[in-house]
């Protein structure tokens, strides 16, 4: 079975709100616990993602769709 190459001028698939929030959070995470590994930090990011407000949550989602919109309409444009 033959991999499908991707074309690297398609667009880029948008992100989800959890990755938007993942994004925003690391880089003060790492900095607040320097010495935790990569899978440490995901599990952090997971349980902050958890006990985030919806209120908040919701910010990231709309972005998210925002990002979905975009996807969409470049996805519309391109022809390979």
């Amino acid at each position: 079975k033959v991999k499908a190459k991707k074309d690297p001028n398609a667009p880029k698939k948008p992100p989800t709100s959890y990755l938007l929030f993942s994004i925003e959070t690391r880089p003060q995470l790492k900095n607040d616990n320097p010495e935790a590994s990569f899978g440490a930090l995901g599990k952090m990011l997971g349980d902050a993602w958890k006990v985030l407000p919806d209120n908040e949550k919701e910010t990231y989602k709309v972005r998210a769709e925002a990002e979905k919109t975009r996807y969409d309409q470049e996805m519309a444009n391109y022809h390979p």
